[in-house]
């Protein structure tokens, strides 16, 4: 063997140690601060409205935490820009279901409902809101949405 290939081949094999000394030495980072990661990506795509790898990172922090609010809260957020609908009532009743005391949610929801024409739904949010977290704790407008129905329906 002439001294180039020696060389070459004395090189590829430190390369190849050093590539196992370092994953053997480095340890494997903590599922929160995967998460967070997630979260800071996906509200950086979020701003920069490119909801597509915004989407990515969201869903990807909640295979990482099934119950991690922030990571539905931005997803949400996301079907909301692109008027995504469907998801976002999916995703605002999934938020519903772990913190039902949080009048933001029932807010959007009921937004929701306005936007597709749901007066229906869209009142029984607004209801139930008031049964769960009280009026008072209502927006001014879902305030004034549910006082003039019931105003009509007199």
């Amino acid at each position: 063997m002439n001294k180039a290939v020696k060389r070459a081949l004395i090189i590829g094999l430190m390369a190849v140690l050093y590539s196992f000394l370092l994953c053997a030495c480095s340890k494997p980072v903590p599922i929160e601060v995967q998460i967070q990661e997630q979260l800071d990506l996906g509200n950086k795509y979020l701003t920069e409205m490119n909801y597509e790898q915004a989407v990515i990172a969201f869903t990807k922090a909640i295979e990482l935490d099934e119950k991690n609010i922030a990571a539905y809260e931005g997803l949400g957020s996301v079907y909301m820009a692109q008027n995504n609908y469907s998801d976002a009532i999916d995703t605002y009743e999934k938020l519903l279901e772990m913190d039902n005391t949080n009048p933001v949610y029932y807010h959007t929801l009921s937004t929701i409902y306005i936007e597709t024409g749901n007066e229906q739904k869209e009142i029984e949010t607004l209801e139930e809101a008031v049964s769960v977290v009280g009026v008072d704790k209502l927006t001014p407008e879902d305030k004034e949405l549910l006082f003039a129905y019931y105003k009509c329906k007199a």
